[in-house]
């Protein structure tokens, strides 16, 4: 005893040192600092070249020759300086946020030049043009000093890597809980976490076809939860800062990186965080299904390890950029496979499974979650009999209940939010059937060679095993089934055009998913699991064959990792550091109301019907919210607000009585002023009315008990079973 007491102590000691040198690491690295120099080769040139001293500019007069845009800065009082020389005075437009503009004269005679500026809320899109009056302009440094700290990022590193280190001495503690069978799994695992994380551990992050929309919700999130509300139905960032309804793209699970950020984090750290915990969590979520389906901890292991590298989950998560979409989603997949499958072949009691993971995608992905009812649907109805017969459609329904429970709130919020007039051809696109995938790209993508090899195994394992048919045989024959038909829908030969030619409701429908290949996000896990499931049946595979099959699976999913990788690091920088993003360099419409457009929201500040009648006292936005001090000579003047019209905005005026709002011209908010020539307010913000609240908090609530339930009632149910056993031996 005292002897195992030491080494575990000893353990812990070595825990501490390691975490504690990480630690110094961090404090060292992530310093807080109030002075930050702009990286001059991310500026945006024109007529300019950059040189060893700085950004040159010669000749003849130009307007804007140095950009510098996306600059995320949190509340507070900065100064902007810059270090030039000028052969002619010139001067920098300014633009801190959408509300703030200024301009900062550069006079030839001197040689640095400075502003102070207050923002009085986050900004994701500071901005700013430098001018070219002619001759020669160089300009050596711009930079900005700021009172307080720009951003905590080592705070909440160091807090992650305290968390991290009672973890491993908890994990010690225990250790005698684990054989060596478990501990060489959860080891790998860990080693296959990392391995795949490591561009996010990168202090930048590159260009994903997506990248931008996930950073963008992660900022709506932080910016809705500052604007006050709960849950974040309206993204003030959005759209120009005129607030676009983001509720209809699932964000539950966006909330921590959301509330990092309005708690001072970088976006590149939130987002380089959750990437690592989508990674981990794909990779731990798979080997749970996986041991729960068959059984056998070395096939989950393999389960594990391959889908951490599976060539589609890791082209979403980096080079196609939207692991933060159905990236998310993939993580839940593996967990509502296993559902199904005990409830129409395994274990009917592990219908939690089912709940779990549907609602998971559901939160996660809405295009995802509609693939994945289409083939939870499909396998219900091939094993209907089996289902009544053997009385689990009980457990069906059992599981189809919780999911109603568990995700009322959201339900009951996105059901009102997409029957209220939104916009949705934003979201469709007219050229499906030409991105569905050819011939050569079946062969050579990496994506579809993976599919095809596994689905090509499933086969032959099915082949062997048809004169059986017993055991998995059946639900397998299913799961491999649904895998190809799903596959065939992204390519070429599947007869998209002769459905689009009988009905035109099916290409309206079908133009919501986009692209064709969506479907390609449910096949990866599928037939993971499904060969997992086969590979014990019977002795279908010598061990030499086994060898070469997974020799040929690792040097694929070894390619295809390299490649995806050298993909993504070819792309240019998306975040360069903590304060230069260009995520929000143009205007995101996806939900708008109908009538919105690109040149409706291109100007941000409000007007009235009638200028010379109406005198403007005081104006203030901020998010959802705009007070506005004005006296109006007579009725029936309107102002048009910068703000898109939705349910559950809100006005009153300085007596607190509710103002009539209403959808004007570009999808904006129009109100009627008082006209009887007094001072009046008008005050208007947003907020989901209360019943909505607490519905959406219970349903959070439940998921939570439920959760904890389950997993409480799974340990008893293992302790006992190993009581049982001992006493039986």
């Amino acid at each position: 005893m005292h002897k195992g007491f030491s080494r575990k102590l000893s353990a812990v000691i070595l825990v501490l040192l390691v975490f504690g040198c990480f630690i110094g690491l961090i404090c060292r690295k992530y310093q807080p600092f109030t002075h930050y120099s702009f990286d001059l080769e991310g500026a945006e040139l024109h007529g300019a070249s950059l040189e060893e001293e700085g950004i040159l500019a010669e000749g003849e007069a130009g307007e804007d020759v140095i950009h510098l845009s996306g600059i995320s800065l949190r509340e507070g009082s900065y100064t902007l300086s810059v270090e030039y020389e000028a052969g002619q005075d010139t001067s920098v437009s300014v633009y801190p946020d959408n509300d703030l503009s200024f301009e900062l004269a550069l006079p030839s005679q001197g040689d640095t030049a400075s502003r102070q500026f207050s923002l009085d809320k986050p900004t994701d899109r500071g901005k700013l043009s430098i001018h070219h009056a002619g001759g020669r302009l160089l300009i050596k440094e711009i930079s900005l000093d700021s009172e307080r700290a720009f951003f905590r990022d080592g705070w909440f590193l160091i807090l992650l890597q305290l968390l991290l280190a009672l973890f491993c001495i908890l994990l010690i503690w225990k250790w005698e809980m684990f054989d060596a069978e478990k501990r060489k799994a959860y080891a790998l695992l860990a080693l296959s976490s990392i391995m795949v994380s490591i561009p996010a551990f990168l202090s930048v992050v590159y260009y994903g076809g997506d990248t931008r929309g996930h950073l963008l919700r992660i900022e709506g999130i932080a910016s809705g939860l500052l604007d006050g509300q709960y849950p974040v139905v309206i993204a003030p960032n959005y759209a120009n800062e005129f607030g676009e309804l983001v509720f209809l793209y699932p964000n539950l699970f966006l909330y921590p990186a959301g509330i990092l950020v309005s708690l001072g984090a970088s976006m590149l750290l939130a987002y380089q965080v959750t990437v690592c915990i989508v990674n981990a969590a794909s990779v731990m979520i798979m080997y749970g299904s996986a041991l729960s389906v068959t059984g056998s901890r070395k096939k989950a292991l393999a389960c594990g390890i391959i889908y951490a590298f599976e060539p589609i989950r890791v082209s979403n998560m980096y080079f196609y950029g939207s692991g933060l979409g159905d990236g998310i989603a993939m993580v839940f997949i593996p967990l509502m496979i296993a559902g199904i499958y005990h409830i129409v072949q395994g274990d009917r009691r592990k219908w939690p499974l089912l709940a779990f993971g549907f609602s998971g995608v559901l939160e996660s992905h809405v295009l995802t979650m509609a693939i994945c009812s289409l083939f939870l649907l499909l396998i219900s109805i091939l094993f209907l009999k089996k289902l009544v017969v053997e009385k689990r459609l009980i457990s069906l329904g059992k599981a189809g209940v919780m999911i109603l429970l568990m995700n009322a709130g959201f339900l009951a919020v996105f059901i009102r939010y997409y029957f209220s007039g939104w916009d949705r051809g934003f979201l469709q696109w007219g050229d499906f059937y030409s991105l569905a995938m050819n011939l050569k790209r079946m062969f050579t993508s990496a994506q579809s060679l993976f599919l095809i090899l596994l689905m090509g195994i499933a086969l032959f394992l099915l082949w062997r095993g048809f004169s059986k048919k017993e055991g998995n045989w059946r639900i397998a024959a299913a799961f491999t089934a649904c895998c190809a038909v799903w596959y065939l829908m992204g390519t070429f030969l599947f007869p998209w055009k002769i459905l689009f030619s009988l009905s035109e409701a099916i290409r309206d429908l079908v133009g919501m998913f986009q692209f064709p290949s969506r479907g390609h996000v449910l096949c990866a896990p599928l037939i993971i699991l499904t060969v997992s499931l086969l590979a014990g049946e019977e002795e279908a595979f010598r061990a030499w064959a086994g060898r070469a099959v997974l020799s040929v699976l690792c040097i694929l999913l070894s390619y295809s990792t390299v490649y995806e990788a050298y993909q993504y690091f070819q792309r240019g920088p998306l975040l360069r550091d903590e304060i230069w993003g260009n995520y929000n360099n143009r205007i995101e419409l996806d939900y708008v109301p109908q009538g919105t457009s690109e040149e409706s929201i291109e100007r941000d500040v409000g007007r009235v019907s009638e200028e010379d009648a109406v005198e403007s006292l005081s104006y203030r936005k901020k998010g959802t919210h705009i007070d506005y001090s004005y006296i109006a000579e007579k009725p029936g003047i309107i102002a048009d607000l910068p703000l898109l019209y939705y349910d559950g905005y809100r006005a009153v005026d300085e007596a607190g009585r509710a103002v009539n709002l209403y959808k004007g011209d570009g999808g904006h908010i129009f109100a009627e002023l008082l006209g009887d020539g007094r001072m009046h307010e008008l005050h208007v913000w947003f907020q989901l009315e209360k019943g909505y609240r607490i519905l959406y908090g219970l349903s959070l609530l439940l998921s939570a008990v439920f959760v904890i339930k389950c997993l409480v009632f799974s340990k008893t149910k293992d302790a006992a079973g190993m009581r049982a056993e001992g006493d039986h031996l």
